[in-house]
C-alpha cells in the first residue's frame, strides 16, 4: 500500500485530517511511521475507506468515532492503550477476534455500542495485560460507557490480570455464557447488566463489596456465582441477585468453605443462605 505522507502533500494530508473528508486523498490514510493517534485523529471522517498504521502504538480518545471503515489495518498485538469511545460505532473492520497482549488502559466506551446499534463484529477478546484501569483524559468525558457494552456478540473474553470491572463493562452483551477473572476485586455498578444468557460468573480477586453489579440484570439464567478469592464476607445490595436464578432458588452463589457459615448470616446474603455453597464441595461446578 502506498503510504499518504510520500504521496500526497503536507497541505492535502493537512486538510483532510481537519476538514475529516478524505475524499481528496483517494479515501485512504497510510502511514508506517505515525505512532500515536491522537483524540478525534478520525473522528467522523467522510470518504475514508482504509486505515493503514502498523506503527501505531497508542489511540487518543473517539479515534475513529463514528467512522466507515472498511479495512483497518494495526498492529493490534502492540497497541498499549485505547482511549474512551475510540471505535465508538465504528466497527465495521475490527477483527473478530481481539487479541492486544500489551494493552494495560482501555477507555469508556472503547468499542462500545448502544442498545439500538449493537457492535456485532467482536466475537472473542484477549487482554493479558489489561488491569481493567480506564484512563483519565482531560477535557473529555465518555459519560457511562462500558468498555464492551452492547457488543452483542461477544462470547469469550480472557482478562487474566485484570482487578477491577469498571461500570458498564459488559452491560449488553447477549452472548456471554460464562466469564472467569482470576484476580478481579472491584465490580464496579452495572458491569453484567443486560447479560441474558449469562449463567456462570468467576471472581477470583478479594472482593470486598458487591453493590449493583448485576442490577438490575434482566436474566433469570445465572446459575453460579463463585468467589474463590474473598477472605471477608463483602458487603452486599439488597437488589443485587433480583430476577436472577439465584433469587429464584435455582442458582448458587459458592464461597470458600472457611466463611460459609458467614455468609449464610452476613446481612443480605443471609436471605440467600439457602443458596449459598461451599466451593470444595461442589468441583464439578467450581473446578
Amino acid at each position: 500500500m502506498t503510504n499518504s505522507i510520500e504521496t500526497y502533500s503536507d497541505a492535502e494530508i493537512m486538510k483532510a485530517l481537519l476538514t475529516h473528508n478524505f475524499a481528496d486523498i483517494g479515501r485512504v490514510f497510510a502511514d508506517d511511521v505515525i505512532t500515536e493517534i491522537k483524540p478525534g485523529g478520525f473522528y467522523q471522517a467522510l470518504n475514508l475507506t482504509t486505515v493503514s498504521m502498523p506503527a501505531v502504538t497508542k489511540i487518543g480518545h473517539a479515534a475513529f468515532f463514528e467512522t466507515v471503515l472498511t479495512t483497518l489495518e494495526l498492529t493490534w498485538s502492540g497497541i498499549t492503550s485505547i482511549g474512551s469511545q475510540a471505535f465508538y460505532k465504528a466497527w465495521q473492520a475490527l477483527p473478530q477476534n481481539l487479541v492486544m497482549n500489551l494493552a494495560e488502559k482501555i477507555g469508556s466506551g472503547a468499542f462500545a455500542g448502544t442498545s439500538s446499534a449493537k457492535n456485532t463484529r467482536l466475537l472473542s477478546v484477549s487482554l493479558p495485560a489489561w488491569t481493567g484501569e480506564v484512563p483519565s483524559e482531560a477535557g473529555f468525558s465518555a459519560g457511562n460507557y462500558g468498555v464492551f457494552e452492547y457488543c452483542s456478540e461477544l462470547a469469550s473474553v480472557s482478562a487474566p490480570n485484570a482487578e477491577s470491572l469498571p461500570n458498564y463493562c459488559f452491560r449488553g452483551c447477549t452472548s456471554l455464557v460464562e466469564v472467569s477473572f482470576p484476580k478481579v476485586k472491584t465490580l464496579g455498578s452495572n458491569v453484567f447488566t443486560g447479560c441474558t444468557a449469562l449463567k456462570k460468573v468467576d471472581i477470583g480477586g478479594q472482593v470486598t463489596t458487591m453493590n449493583n453489579a448485576f442490577l438490575p440484570i434482566t436474566t433469570t439464567v445465572l446459575e453460579a456465582l463463585i468467589l474463590r478469592g474473598v477472605t471477608t464476607v463483602p458487603t452486599l445490595g439488597s437488589s443485587v441477585f433480583n430476577n436472577t436464578a439465584i433469587a429464584k432458588g435455582t442458582g448458587y452463589i459458592y464461597v470458600p468453605k472457611s466463611l460459609e457459615s458467614l455468609f449464610k448470616v452476613a446481612t443480605n446474603w443471609s436471605t440467600r443462605s439457602e443458596q449459598i455453597r461451599a466451593i470444595e464441595d461442589y468441583p464439578d461446578v467450581c473446578g
